[in-house]
């Protein structure tokens, strides 16, 4: 324990909790009015607002990462430009980490605020003023799933290293990055800071877990209880698109600037100046250039949703039954979504570089099988989550009937249960995709020459700044979210 007494170790444990708490902090302070004003207000524009959420939600963290240095290099505050100012460093990667985690705060919490009694609430604002029913009847009965929103975004930064990297914030996992991709042969691992990280990881995760498998996520389809104050829906709606104009309209803008600004040589001096060409120019020219990254980043993202799916339907099935299993199978979910990424990446390492076993060695270095085996570690968590509601509210009197029947239990899921959750099974697979598509810190280790992922790509270039062609990567990303965004949308039932 002599470590407790060096500062370098101090400073990697307070630098991680001050990166986590205000990451959460700033998750819940935009999700929880975003959440409650547009699931019980009738807000201007809502079904666009939900498909803007949606669609930060499926952008990756590093598009968030260049969209906000963007930002700061464009107004000389933050960011890799501006390294000595004084919102660079930790400020700016707690900011990142919190706007990035907030569409996910939303979801969470606009979860939460289904668990509401109706009949309580409906008493209530019969008996009490808004602002009573909101803070005595509604954030009371919500607050589990505030807590979770802010432990997601706490996990989330606590596991990651892809903006610390890019800031170089003194993380654990930062070091424990550094130290195993070989940045810095000197610098020491801190077995306590870890350890510390780590466990506070499986506690946040184990309360956020048990609390998204009691939900009843049979509320969300029934019509919400919409509040009638007409006289505040303009400032209510002019709040929320404020929000998502901070959120994701700011980002969004100054990356189209930066791809769309070509130098002219006049005379002696170069100008900078931005055209509508020069940005279809530079979009096209990315693609072309990135478009084999774009290919295998999706392989392996499809790859990895794929084998978590296919790992989680069978475990959840088996672990249904009892309550031991039940308890074996979320400890070990508990643990890898607690894990920082370096450590899965290091853990694929030692398996697969074999020389000695060459199909071991075909498949690390002439695949893609470690990167996305590494994404569909990180995912199963969550895609095992989705896959247990949808066979644990099975309707029962169906099991029992095909028991009678004579039916096994594997036969009863292959021929029963799966085929009528095939879309909770699509859900379950393209948040497994969402995840995959998105990881840095589990994959970037284990990524073969030749098979590069546009996750790499973009976080090596990030590390100089973000030039046009970043920016045009960010946006043919953000496209394509956008795109998932909208489809979203239009599965709502409310809006």
């Amino acid at each position: 324990m002599s470590e407790l007494a060096d500062p370098a170790a101090i400073q990697q444990l307070l630098t991680s909790l001050s990166l986590a708490i205000g990451s959460g902090l700033i998750a819940v302070s935009f999700g929880l009015p975003l959440a409650v004003m547009l699931s019980r207000l009738h807000i201007a524009g809502g079904r666009i607002a939900w498909a803007i959420i949606a669609a930060l939600l499926f952008a990756p963290l590093y598009v968030h990462l260049a969209g906000w240095d963007a930002v700061g290099a464009w107004l000389g505050l933050f960011g890799r430009n501006a390294p000595q100012a004084v919102l660079s460093g930790l400020p700016i990667a707690i900011w990142v980490h919190g706007v990035a985690a907030v569409p996910w705060a939303v979801v969470l919490i606009t979860v939460g605020l289904t668990q509401v009694p109706r009949s309580e609430e409906e008493q209530a604002l019969l008996e009490l003023p808004l602002t009573a029913v909101l803070w005595q009847i509604i954030v009371p009965r919500a607050m589990p799933w505030i807590v979770t929103a802010g432990f997601f975004a706490a996990v989330s930064s606590w596991y990651e290293m892809t903006v610390t990297n890019v800031y170089l914030v003194p993380t654990v996992t930062e070091g424990v990055y550094n130290r195993i991709a070989g940045n810095f042969v000197n610098e020491s691992i801190y077995p306590f800071p870890a350890y510390a990280v780590c466990a506070g990881l499986i506690v946040m995760a184990a309360y956020s877990t048990r609390v998204l498998l009691l939900g009843d996520y049979r509320q969300l389809e029934q019509s919400p209880i919409r509040w009638s104050v007409n006289r505040t829906q303009i400032i209510s709606s002019a709040i929320v698109w404020l929000m998502l104009v901070l959120l994701a309209g700011v980002p969004l803008l100054v990356l189209v600037r930066q791809a769309g600004l070509s130098t002219r040589i006049v005379g002696s001096e170069a100008l900078r100046e931005w055209s509508l060409q020069s940005l279809g120019s530079t979009l096209w020219r990315t693609l072309l250039v990135t478009r084999m990254d774009f290919w295998w980043t999706f392989v392996a993202g499809a790859s990895a949703a794929t084998l978590s799916l296919m790992l989680a339907v069978p475990v959840a099935w088996w672990a249904r039954g009892e309550n031991w299993r039940y308890a074996l199978v979320f400890l070990v979910a508990f643990f890898l979504l607690a894990i920082p990424g370096p450590f899965i990446g290091l853990a694929i390492i030692k398996l697969l570089n074999q020389p000695a076993l060459p199909a071991l060695a075909f498949l690390y270095d002439r695949t893609v099988f470690a990167p996305a085996l590494a994404q569909a570690i990180r995912a199963l968590p969550l895609v095992l989550l989705v896959v247990w509601h949808a066979v644990a509210q099975f309707d029962r009197s169906q099991l029992e009937a095909a028991q009678l029947d004579g039916c096994g239990p594997w036969e009863i899921l292959w021929r029963i249960v799966l085929p009528q959750r095939l879309l909770a099974l699509l859900v379950a697979w393209l948040l497994g995709l969402t995840i995959a598509i998105g990881d840095v810190s589990c994959s970037l280790l284990v990524i073969p020459a030749g098979k590069d992922l546009i996750q790499r790509r973009l976080f090596g270039m990030i590390h100089s700044g973000v030039d046009n062609q970043v920016a045009a990567a960010c946006l043919l990303i953000l496209l394509v979210a956008g795109f998932a965004g909208a489809a979203s949308a239009k599965f709502r039932v409310q809006v």
